[in-house]
């Protein structure tokens, strides 16, 4: 059993013991446990409470040293009531997530509730528009205090992949979108899909340079995403670029396909099929050969397409 499971399996235990826990008098007991958004983990020392439609408190607590919380509250007995659990904590930002309590019950045994880090909470993309994300990109010790690269490489992609795919005949709105997020620092390859989910952007790039010449560096990057497409996150190399050109500069073939998958992805998600064939036809311009990955997104758009059948008159 993997670490991860073993940690869920952990906080599923100390959820039940919680249960068994619950003060008798109390008609309605909320137990559940609060998580990084970002990495999974458990956050201790967050304050939870049972908020009503109004605004007042019923119960506090503070989450364990596991995430862990429980919650006890009187709502007398009325049929359907709702009421909203929520969560703060320093560093984070505030959270408040809908429950139903019916004749006394819950309407989940548990509630997982995932803080986002206040450090990141500038970058989520706030609409349904299509995103690529670019996070910290580490430099080498002979380059330090340049802080700046993930900027470079979101501009490498502004002036090269992206005007290649916007070729196609969507309307502004959307054609996605690229963003830099200096404060997005996975702490390894195994966080980046938590933060591709957590920032809600279609692609999730990530990771480090290395000095290749006097004025060229190779990329070697993590692409994710949210939709999970891209599970490992793909792993890129891209040959010696001189990221102070960004008109020059290009970015590998893996990094380009690993990118157009997630945001094939985001189309399919989205129900965009249109867009996602539409996408992959250029995809295969771009790459200069159709990927495994791109051809089974292709045919699974055109297989739920409503358009699916239909000839031209």
């Amino acid at each position: 059993m993997s670490r991860s499971h073993l940690a869920d399996a952990a906080r599923a235990a100390a959820i039940a013991l919680l249960f068994l826990a619950s003060c008798a008098q109390c008609e309605t007991i909320a137990l559940g446990s609060v998580i990084d958004s970002t990495t999974g983990a458990p956050v201790a020392g967050a304050s939870v409470s049972i908020k009503q439609q109004s605004g007042g408190t019923l119960a506090e607590a503070i989450s364990n040293e596991d995430g862990t919380f429980r919650l006890a509250f009187d709502v007398g007995d009325g049929d359907v009531q709702r009421f909203a659990v929520s969560v703060e904590l320093s560093g984070y930002r505030t959270i408040s997530q809908g429950i139903s309590v019916t004749r006394g019950k819950t309407d989940r045994p548990s509630y997982s509730v995932k803080l986002l880090p206040e450090a990141i909470a500038a970058c989520v993309i706030q609409s349904n528009r299509h995103s690529i994300v670019v996070g910290y990109i580490r430099p080498p010790s002979s380059m330090a205090g340049q802080n700046d690269l993930a900027e470079r490489v979101r501009d490498a992609l502004e002036l090269d992949l992206l005007p290649r795919i916007q070729r196609n005949e969507l309307p502004p709105e959307r054609q996605p979108k690229i963003t830099a997020c200096v404060n997005a620092r996975p702490a390894s390859r195994d966080h980046h899909s938590d933060f591709a989910k957590s920032l809600r952007a279609d692609a999730f790039v990530s990771g480090h340079v290395v000095p290749a010449s006097q004025n060229q560096v190779t990329v070697e990057m993590a692409v994710a995403d949210r939709h999970d497409r891209l599970v490992p996150p793909v792993l890129a190399t891209s040959a010696p670029v001189d990221l102070d050109n960004a008109r020059a500069a290009r970015l590998g073939p893996e990094t380009y396909a690993a990118v157009l998958i997630a945001l094939a992805g985001g189309y399919e998600s989205g129900e965009d099929y249109a867009a996602c064939v539409e996408l992959v036809g250029l995809s295969e311009s771009i790459l200069g050969r159709l990927h495994p990955k791109l051809a089974e997104a292709r045919d699974r758009c055109q297989t739920a397409s409503p358009l699916r059948g239909l000839t031209q008159p």
